[in-house]
């Protein structure tokens, strides 16, 4: 109990680290354990302990073998010191034991040269635990883990949703490295599980435009009923396709979906474009009747700054809205079409006489462009 006390206390309980590592040498498997993970919790202050923690990575009891491996992970000690034992741990009989010298390999910075393979070959471990945990920490030390992507894309064809999950998010932190990766990604947007389908889509993100064959299978999971794979599929196929004429149609569309997270991806996604994304203005000003979308609104329409002249019937029609902020903003597209908006200036007039100082300021300022005043 007291070794689990002050392994709650952390770095503060560093004096105690030498009562700790006595402790180590109990003939109680729960105390070991305890003295270990405190230990553990001290972090470098207990490296001197280091030395009994190695010991006890050997322990009969595989309880006490894994927290000891989880210490020494915390401690800063010498990787040369560290990698044999964690390389001896992944040979460990017991998966509560492989799983943290996993973890453990992937913390160590930089990445040790016989971290990549050892970590691929966990990839192959019998517990599904295991794998998963491999996974994530190849997609943690990135290309330190060598020629990682095709064996990532074979963890795609695993039973496991928590192993296919954890290669996906490995393959993200490549980003374009993960490019060969593409074709199992977009299968994957259709996997059964969602954990999965979100990963897949983050992943395709990650990777950019090099994803753009996987547009097809973005615009059908745009369709999902889930909200949150529809978010994601948002932000891929924004990431995903440079043309602006290709992606603006479909992030207006997504502006209009009744789930606020989806709505917020797709405008910040139009932001992002600039001007380029001047088809959605009208699209735009219709969601400030929102509060709720109005933070991600307002940023996007600074940044498009600029309208179509097709969009002038659209935004006339804005002006007569009893929201200041449509009036506003549409006002000020408005202006900036210059003359080719004077059938504006009915409406325009109206509102530079409106109670609201910025609507008023924005009618007049542009009623002065449009006549070239």
């Amino acid at each position: 109990l007291a070794a689990r006390a002050l392994g709650r206390i952390g770095p503060q309980a560093s004096p105690a680290a030498e009562p700790l590592r006595g402790l180590l040498a109990d003939a109680e498997p729960a105390v070991r354990t305890a003295a270990a993970e405190a230990l553990g919790r001290v972090g470098p202050a207990a490296k001197p302990a280091a030395p009994a923690l190695i010991a006890a990575a050997n322990d009969p009891d595989a309880g006490v073998r894994a927290a000891a491996v989880s210490a020494l992970a915390t401690l800063g000690i010498d990787p040369k010191q560290l990698m044999p034992v964690l390389q001896t741990a992944l040979g460990d009989p017991d998966p509560s034991v492989r799983r943290p010298a996993v973890e453990a390999m992937a913390r160590i910075e930089p990445a040790p040269a016989e971290a990549g393979p050892a970590l691929l070959a966990a990839l192959k471990d019998s517990d599904a635990s295991v794998r998963a945990t491999a996974a994530r920490a190849i997609g943690r030390i990135g290309p330190a883990a060598g020629d990682a992507v095709p064996v990532l894309v074979q963890a795609l064809d695993e039973t496991e949703p928590a192993v296919r999950a954890a290669a996906l998010e490995a393959l993200a932190g490549f980003g374009p490295a993960a490019k060969g990766a593409v074709p199992a990604l977009t299968r994957a947007v259709g996997d059964p599980d969602k954990t999965v389908r979100i990963a897949a889509l983050t992943a395709l993100r990650a990777i950019g435009p090099a994803a753009e064959p996987a547009a097809p299978a973005l615009r059908e999971a745009l369709q999902s009923h889930d909200a949150a794979v529809r978010a994601g599929a948002v932000a891929a196929l924004a990431a995903a396709l440079s043309d602006p004429q290709k992606l603006v149609p479909a992030l207006i569309d997504a502006t209009r979906d009744k789930d606020w997270e989806v709505r917020r991806s797709a405008v910040e996604a139009l932001g992002k474009l600039g001007p380029a994304a001047k088809h959605a203005v009208p699209a735009l000003l219709g969601l400030l009747e929102n509060e709720m979308d109005r933070p991600a609104v307002f940023p996007a329409l600074r940044s498009i700054d600029v309208a179509e002249r097709d969009a002038i019937p659209a935004l006339i029609e804005r002006l007569k809205s009893p929201t200041p902020f449509i009036q506003f903003f549409a006002a000020d597209f408005l202006g900036k079409l210059g003359p080719d908006a004077k059938d504006a200036i009915p409406e325009l007039t109206k509102l530079a006489e409106h109670d609201n100082p910025r609507v008023r300021e924005s009618a007049r300022g542009a009623l002065k462009k449009i006549k070239g005043e």
